[in-house]
């Protein structure tokens, strides 16, 4: 009796982990960082700040990316660089 248990105790014992978690993470992060600035920028769109909705998309947007991981803020960056000082040739 005692190895039945024991064999359906180690059949059913698959063992939890938490692997796709940080991707989850992360997407969702950027997710509500995006969603929370769009709702103060509009905010501010209403009540006709637009200097401080222009300031509040920069600094949201540079978030967003951030959380989405530091590669892809420096390969934009990069890319934008290549397309402006390109020599063309």
């Amino acid at each position: 009796m005692l190895n039945i248990l024991n064999s359906l105790f180690v059949l059913g014992a698959a063992k939890p982990t938490i692997g796709g978690v940080g991707d989850w993470l992360t997407s969702e992060v950027g997710t509500g960082i995006g969603v929370i600035v769009l709702i103060i920028g509009v905010g501010h769109w209403i009540a006709g700040k637009y200097g401080k909705m222009v300031a509040l998309f920069l600094v949201g947007g540079l978030m967003f990316f951030i959380s989405k991981g530091p590669e892809r803020v420096f390969n934009g960056i990069s890319a934008i660089w290549q397309m402006i000082f390109s020599s063309g040739s």
